[in-house]
């Protein structure tokens, strides 16, 4: 966690440590802690750097606030509170209480633009001739936070896009989705879950969370944890799509096709267990 605070003082003021709560509509999420802080005197605005801890009294307000930071695009105010056990110096606990602010939590989006979803890509296998509806699926995430997700249930439909086309980012072209359809293509909440694990710093290029194939870690390189030829499947239901939705899949096997994700997941977030609301666009799936 990143803050900024000013001090009104003369006296700039160096401690081992500061510890404050953060609140959101009066009920508290959890508490930050920074070390070897240095607040510069005279209304000066000092860069502050911790580790939160999550720790919400009120699970359902939690877990919307968790939901807004991963799939949202818009920042979430809170309020920084201190409190007499914020720092250990003595002269400061009278003063410390006093200490509150408002401040701004930026969506994943807004903090890491290289990198603003937890999956960047999905492969999904041919499926054999016994289980024509049911497909192998990898996962490419990533993760810049200082914890592990370990996630321990999904339950995610998928909505292909209905018209895609490729407009100019920087040197290459992206694609870019006018429109999805209505109806889903598949749904991934596998009833056997096999351990997902998104490790903590990943780098924006992330990690695959299982492949299939000989030598397949070779060209995939797989999380911490993850396994070769072990693949959770998402299952299709072909009852549901047009004519118009076949001709699109058939039309994007070779180029790719970008989906609209939403659902629900369930993860252990720094060892504590969450649900969350979960939507993302412009994911791409590719036929591995």
């Amino acid at each position: 966690m990143a803050l900024r605070m000013s001090n009104p003082s003369q006296v700039t003021a160096e401690l081992d440590s500061l510890s404050v709560q953060v609140w959101l509509e009066g009920t508290l999420l959890g508490v930050a802690r920074m070390i070897n802080v240095t607040l510069a005197c005279c209304n000066a605005t000092s860069p502050l750097t911790g580790l939160f801890s999550f720790r919400p009294t009120n699970i359902t307000l939690g877990r919307a606030f968790l939901s807004k930071f991963v799939s949202g695009t818009t920042s979430q105010e809170v309020h920084i509170q201190g409190t007499i056990d914020s720092s250990p110096n003595p002269y400061l606990k009278a003063a410390l209480p006093h200490l509150q602010f408002n401040s701004s939590v930026a969506s994943l989006a807004q903090l890491f633009p290289s990198m603003p979803t937890l999956v960047s890509l999905s492969k999904m296998y041919k499926p054999s001739v016994w289980h024509w509806f049911s497909i192998a699926t990898a996962l490419k995430v990533r993760n810049p936070f200082g914890h592990a997700i370990n996630v321990t249930a999904t339950n995610l439909w998928l909505y292909p896009c209905a018209s895609q086309h490729k407009e100019p980012s920087g040197w290459s072209r992206r694609l870019v989705c006018a429109k999805y359809y209505t109806v889903p293509l598949a749904r991934f909440h596998p009833k056997e879950f096999e351990p997902m694990v998104i490790p903590a710093k990943t780098s924006p290029d992330g990690c695959f969370t299982c492949c299939q194939g000989p030598k397949c870690q070779d060209s995939m390189p797989l999380c911490v944890g993850a396994t070769a030829g072990k693949c959770m499947q998402a299952n299709v239901d072909v009852s549901l799509w047009s004519v118009e939705m076949i001709k699109t899949l058939y039309a994007t096997m070779t180029t790719g096709l970008l989906m609209h994700v939403e659902g629900n997941l369930t993860a252990m977030i720094d060892a504590y267990p969450m649900e969350l609301a979960y939507v993302q666009d412009g994911l791409l799936v590719e036929m591995a």
